[in-house]
């Protein structure tokens, strides 16, 4: 690597202005699809929808992160497409249990005055 880094840092560079621009796109994605979808799996009518919701997001977890990108790139080619798809589902469900994490049902929470 280091010879690499040596030879071509400007490549180097490059490649890696590209990667962060690349993540940061698909965390935007990412978020743009899991804030509605977060609020409308804790609040209204989809409410009941949320665990399975969760369970079939956390399917996806098992899988390798290396092994989708893989997958995405036989299916999609390889690309912005693909990298941007991979990224964004590994950011998923992540995003989506910190989303729905503290959303308690209102019968279950109890509130008491505070002591003193």
């Amino acid at each position: 690597m280091g010879e690499f880094l040596d030879r071509r840092p400007k490549q180097f560079l490059a490649a890696c202005w590209q990667h962060l621009g690349l993540t940061a796109l698909a965390t935007v994605i990412a978020l743009v699809l899991v804030l509605p979808l977060g609020l409308a799996l804790t609040r209204g009518p989809l409410r009941r929808f949320g665990r399975p919701v969760l369970v079939a997001a956390g399917i996806g977890e098992g899988a390798p992160a290396i092994g989708l990108m893989v997958l995405l790139a036989c299916v999609l080619g390889f690309g912005v497409c693909s990298s941007v798809a991979g990224l964004m589902a590994c950011a998923v469900l992540p995003a989506l249990r910190v989303f729905t994490a503290g959303r308690a049902p209102p019968r279950w929470v109890v509130s008491r005055p505070a002591p003193g």
